[in-house]
């Protein structure tokens, strides 16, 4: 079985400072460590949580309406045979 070893791409020793450590950075590492690329992060997962809650309302909405619907196609007798 072989084993892979994964290596951070990043240098790191005490002496080095933070300007240091991010220049040896790949460009996707500075992309994800900005501040606008976490702002971006969040207003999508904000964004998609309303979104599920407005589609989930919606539907419910529709699923009432369709069993009203149904109910009203039913004859009376048969609602009073339900109930018992």
């Amino acid at each position: 079985m072989d084993v892979i070893v994964y290596q951070c791409s990043l240098r790191w020793s005490p002496s080095q400072g933070v300007v240091e450590i991010l220049s040896q950075a790949s460009l996707v590492e500075k992309i994800a460590r900005s501040k606008c690329f976490e702002w971006f992060s969040c207003c999508i997962i904000v964004l998609n949580s309303i979104f599920i809650g407005w589609h989930t309302q919606a539907h419910s909405f529709a699923l009432v309406d369709f069993i009203r619907i149904i109910d009203a196609d039913v004859p009376e007798h048969a609602n009073m045979l339900k109930q018992n």
